[in-house]
């Protein structure tokens, strides 16, 4: 069996970031495993935080971090719609830890169920409402934790810490 051709123009314009999958014929972004110059290397680490409790004096948070251009947590369940709609309650420390808030909803199904309408109301009072057809559903709430400047001057900042737990202050 004759193996498919690569596509030709992206491998020229990113010779070194991009892999042909012929399995399932698409490109794949291969990350660099060398610095991009001599202060900056890439890790894979998982990064963690320790935060005191907005509510629990007895308790810390820790959550783990995703990596984007802004500061933001994200929740995620699982629910099931019967007559119409359903609540779903966040832990009551969310509305102390973010805003922002954006809902996405997924649709849980056997091989012979019918597509599900799902639509989410905006988060307040410390949940959402989800509305739709009956079904089981997956959730996902994603918001910002605070403002977060992505490209700061190097002549402007200094990076403290070690690994994962570097950081940045203004000078």
């Amino acid at each position: 069996m004759a193996m498919a051709q690569a596509p030709d123009a992206r491998k020229e314009e990113y010779p070194d970031y991009l892999v042909y999958n012929h399995a399932l014929q698409l490109w794949e972004v291969k990350l660099p495993t060398r610095p991009i110059d001599d202060s900056i290397t890439t890790q894979n680490s998982s990064k963690t935080f320790v935060i005191n409790h907005p509510t629990d004096r007895d308790r810390y948070l820790v959550h783990g971090c995703l990596e984007g251009p802004e500061s933001g947590v994200y929740y995620r369940g699982e629910g099931v719609l019967v007559n119409g709609k359903t609540w779903v309650e966040l832990p009551a420390y969310v509305p102390y830890m973010a805003s922002h808030f954006t809902v996405h909803l997924t649709q849980i199904s056997g091989a012979e169920d019918t597509f599900a309408r799902l639509k989410a109301s905006r988060v307040a009072a410390g949940g959402f409402t989800v509305y739709g057809d009956p079904c089981e559903f997956a959730w996902n709430v994603f918001g910002t934790r605070q403002p977060l400047q992505t490209e700061p001057l190097r002549e402007d900042v200094e990076v403290h810490g070690e690994g994962p737990y570097r950081y940045i202050k203004n000078v």
